[in-house]
């Protein structure tokens, strides 16, 4: 039967004794591979369930001044991450750039956008506590400031 496909019915409770051990084992992984694509969903529901409360809630957190909140035994705090993309059409550009500063360890085929961030981060900063990027970057790159809510426990 090798390289045939043989489709029967589920078998019977009592029938289930009488079972193979491959047809034990092929009922279950059958089983696990429904729960598991049922699992799937319900994640990439509480996922997107997940974003819409926290557009919400950060609005709110930055309406009243709120830096972080703690409830049944989490702390909810605000997180602020700065980053950096290359504006349209200039990837060429930037990569020679980061190059002609020194920085060519960031350049591969295209700019490492972690890397990056993290050398952004290390420039002296303006008013509003953002990278003051060389004149050189000013019109390849953007920079801009990312808040996302993360729970940890309390």
């Amino acid at each position: 039967m090798v390289g045939q496909i043989v489709h029967t019915d589920p078998p019977t409770p009592d029938a289930e004794s009488e079972l193979s051990e491959f047809d034990k084992a092929l009922n279950e992984y059958i089983v696990l591979a429904a729960a598991i694509k049922e699992a799937e969903q319900q994640v990439k529901d509480m996922k997107a369930a997940k974003t819409e409360l926290e557009t919400i809630l950060l609005d709110d957190f930055t309406k009243t001044g709120t830096q972080r909140i703690t409830r049944m035994g989490k702390t909810v705090h605000m997180h602020r991450s700065v980053l950096t993309s290359t504006l349209a059409g200039k990837q060429a550009e930037l990569c020679q750039t980061m190059k002609d500063m020194g920085n060519g360890a960031l350049v591969k085929e295209s700019v490492n956008y972690q890397s990056l961030g993290a050398w952004s981060r290390e420039l002296p900063m303006d008013d509003d506590d953002l990278p003051i990027l060389p004149p050189e970057l000013v019109g390849i790159i953007n920079v801009f400031e990312k808040f996302t809510l993360r729970v940890k426990a309390s």
